[in-house]
């Protein structure tokens, strides 16, 4: 899980490495992602991800126009968590959709099937 806090997309650009991909959040924003903000008139931003079955699905982005944003830890942990339960959501809804189909196959008479 990672959240991807620009507090200011006019502010100087610096390389920072992770060591690992878990600590990914530390990581800078790229050169790509803060032009684009400032083509849209964005000047903050916090991206947050919405997984399933581990990999990627979608991206949930807030825009700040009004000037940089500098957002307290308990906001971005509180921003973290309803990303959290939207990729649980969404995983929950896809489960009972598979089930459902599930059930109707198992439901489809057997002379149909072979």
């Amino acid at each position: 899980m990672w959240v991807r806090s620009t507090p200011d997309v006019t502010s100087e650009l610096m390389e920072l490495v992770p060591l690992t991909m878990t600590s990914r959040a530390f990581g800078g924003a790229s050169l790509l992602y803060t032009e684009y903000p400032k083509n849209i008139k964005v000047a903050a931003s916090l991206t947050l991800p919405i997984w399933r079955g581990g990999e990627l699905w979608g991206l949930i982005a807030c825009h700040h126009h009004s000037g940089p944003e500098h957002m307290p830890h308990q906001v971005r942990a509180a921003c973290e968590f309803c990303s959290k339960v939207v990729s649980l959501q969404r995983q929950a809804s896809q489960d009972r959709e598979h089930l459902v189909y599930r059930l109707r196959i198992y439901e489809t008479p057997p002379q149909l099937v072979a």
